[in-house]
């Protein structure tokens, strides 16, 4: 008897603009502002004007690495009595988690597998 459930996009203001997606059970919407978070925290998140330059690819790769590891603890908020959804969905489209990814992110090398996604959401333990 499956009934769908109409829910609130998800909105969040990246870089002066506003990023509407879909919301959980969907993926997508959190998943992309959280990427667009990721990136909007370096100077020159595109260092040359695009995916052109290696630097460039780098970080977008280390974005989708983070936000993919967050991704892994999404699902359908109706069957999460632990609130995991929505606290992941809250790291990827506000506050200071992707942030923190930022910081920790290096540009001349990548993360131990254990490390995306940060202490709270990495899928990997060493």
């Amino acid at each position: 008897n499956y009934r769908p459930v109409l829910r609130d996009p998800l909105v969040s203001k990246v870089a002066g603009y506003n990023i509407v997606g879909a919301p959980p059970p969907s993926s997508g919407g959190g998943v992309i502002i959280g990427a667009l978070r990721f990136l909007a925290g370096f100077r020159a998140p595109f260092a040359a004007g695009g995916l052109v330059d290696t630097l460039s690819k780098h970080r977008y790769v280390e974005a989708c690495r983070h936000v993919f590891a967050i991704r892994m603890s999404l699902s359908d908020p109706k069957f999460d009595p632990n609130g995991t959804v929505d606290d992941a969905v809250r790291d990827l489209i506000e506050g200071e988690y992707m942030e923190t990814l930022q910081q920790m992110t290096l540009d001349d090398a990548v993360l131990n597998l254990s490390q995306y996604g940060g202490a709270k959401w990495a899928q990997l333990k060493d």
